[in-house]
């Protein structure tokens, strides 16, 4: 899908929209704007609580970049 250019044209900004990470009303802009299922999407960051939380959240797969090497999670 990379190939097809899935990549550049769909970028969206939560602030854009006046929405902030974790709602997950903006994962469910980029999957209406994508035309996908939720079993086919998975959102990359590197924040757990606006990153993973929100994409699990919206039924998307999450992968967590664990950019500050934290050896232990801790959900608040």
């Amino acid at each position: 899908m990379l190939k097809d250019g899935l990549i550049g044209k769909n970028i969206i900004v939560s602030g854009d929209y006046g929405i902030n990470k974790p709602d997950d009303r903006i994962f469910e802009i980029m999957k209406e704007k994508l035309q996908l299922p939720n079993d086919s999407l998975y959102y990359i960051g590197d924040s757990i609580e606006n990153d993973v939380v929100g994409a699990n959240n919206a039924g998307w797969k999450s992968i967590w970049i664990n950019r500050y090497k934290q050896k232990n999670y801790q959900r608040k």
